[in-house]
This record gives structure tokens, C-alpha cells and sequence, in this order.
């Protein structure tokens, strides 16, 4: 959690491995905070009030989301390293609040290294981490599969899927004996099979898992040594970011 006051940017390094994809997601808590990334910059869009370069063709994200909307860019190496392969060992990040607010703003900025093949596409299968977003696009009729190893099972769940763009993404869950692949789980939620929550709301989803429900449904596979795990499907019904 953070604090950017009106006219003073908040900066950040996060350190860059050429190997992997950093995924940064800037949520507004309250007021209108935005996000910029630069390799070179070391205080991106903080040229209006603290002495930053002004030249924004350095950066490589600049923020164009408003009031309490959601933030998230990933980095990729091929962005950065360019043809000669010299990438840099880190990122810079600002979150700017605009000069003319008229009391600091709050916000929760995540930073994940990923690797290169654990992006949301269709036909992979990537395992989630609690409290880490991670961001994707699909095609209509498109699906994503993930496996979230529960770490408590007499804690309740919650699943959120927020659509960043557009589209309408649907979400099927069931469970059962967690993997050290998600790409072993043969059978995976739908619609019409398999689910035991889902969520198929207009746009995005917010689906409670309750612990004992969970318990139940697993039938014991969460006292196992690998305990258990959500199998999760994300359904395009249209084109969804």
C-alpha cells in the first residue's frame, strides 16, 4: 500500500529478469492515481514536479485510465532488450497523482515475475498465486485454464476475475487433488460439466468458495500431503482483455 500526495509522485525500482515477464497492477483505492514505466527514467512522468525526464518516448507504458479504474501493464523482455539483447537489470515505476487533487490518493501497487509461457491464453494452464493478479486476453469462445493450491482449507476463498478492456469472461471452478503441473489436470470445468461454482454474469466475476463447501466437495483430497486445489476455466463468451 501506498500514499501519493497532489503534485508529489510516488517512484519505485523493481528489479528486471530478461528471462522472465514482470506484471505490474496499480488498483486505486481512493482518488485518481496513474501509472507510468520507464527503463531509463528513473522518476517516469515526474517531470512536472519532481525533476524527471519529460521525455516520454523513453517510457514504456503510460497510464490512460481515470478515477478508481484498475491499472496493469507486463513487461516483456523483447521490449526491452531490444535486437542487441542488452536488457537492463531493472524498471523503473512511477504512480502520479494528479497536481490538482485535493487530498492524497491510496493505492495497492503488485509486481509478479512470471515466467515467459505463464501468460492467459488459450489452451495453457497456469498455476495462481494468492493475492497476484495476473492479466490476459482471449478470443471469443477462447478459454484459459489455472490451478490456485488452496493454503487453507478452513479459510474461505474468493475468486475475482475483473475485465480490464472489454469482453465477457465467464468463471467455472471445481476441485480436487492439487498438481505440481496444472497441464496434468486432464478435465477441466464447463459449463455443462464439472463445475461446482461458477460465475457467468455480464462482465466481470467475484465468486465466494465457502471452506466447507470446499471440505465437502473434495472429499479428503485436502488433508493430502499436496493438499488441494480450484481448477479454474475462464470462458470467453466475446472477445475479453
Amino acid at each position: 500500500l501506498g500514499f501519493s500526495e497532489p503534485g508529489s509522485p510516488s517512484f519505485f525500482t523493481m528489479p528486471f529478469n530478461a528471462s522472465r515477464q514482470l506484471q505490474l497492477y496499480l488498483t486505486p483505492l481512493s482518488g485518481n492515481v496513474d501509472l507510468y514505466v520507464s527503463a531509463v527514467d528513473p522518476k517516469p512522468k515526474g517531470d512536472e514536479w519532481s525533476g524527471g525526464s519529460s521525455d516520454f518516448s523513453t517510457h514504456l507504458y503510460t497510464s490512460d485510465k481515470a478515477g478508481l479504474e484498475a491499472d496493469s501493464v507486463t513487461i516483456e523482455a523483447r521490449a526491452l532488450c531490444g535486437d542487441a539483447g542488452a536488457c537492463p537489470e531493472e524498471v523503473h515505476v512511477g504512480v502520479v497523482s494528479s497536481p490538482l487533487a485535493v487530498a492524497a490518493a491510496l493505492f495497492q501497487l503488485t509486481a509478479t515475475q512470471l515466467d515467459t509461457d505463464s501468460s492467459a491464453s488459450s489452451g495453457t494452464a497456469v498455476t495462481l498465486s494468492a493475492g497476484l493478479p495476473l492479466d490476459g486476453s482471449l478470443a471469443e469462445t477462447e478459454e484459459a485454464h489455472y490451478m490456485f493450491v488452496v493454503p487453507n482449507a478452513s479459510d474461505d476463498t474468493v475468486l475475482t476475475l475483473t475485465v480490464i478492456t472489454a469482453g465477457d469472461p465467464d468463471l467455472y471452478v471445481s476441485v480436487g487433488p492439487a498438481l505440481s503441473d496444472p497441464a496434468e489436470q486432464q478435465v477441466w470445468p464447463t459449463a455443462t460439466s464439472g463445475a461446482r461454482w461458477s460465475g457467468n454474469a455480464f462482465g466481470g466475476e467475484r465468486l465466494l468458495v465457502p471452506a466447507a463447501e470446499l471440505r465437502e466437495e473434495a472429499a479428503g483430497s485436502c488433508e493430502q500431503p499436496s493438499g488441494c486445489a480450484l481448477f479454474l476455466s475462464v470462458v470467453a463468451y466475446s472477445q475479453t482483455g
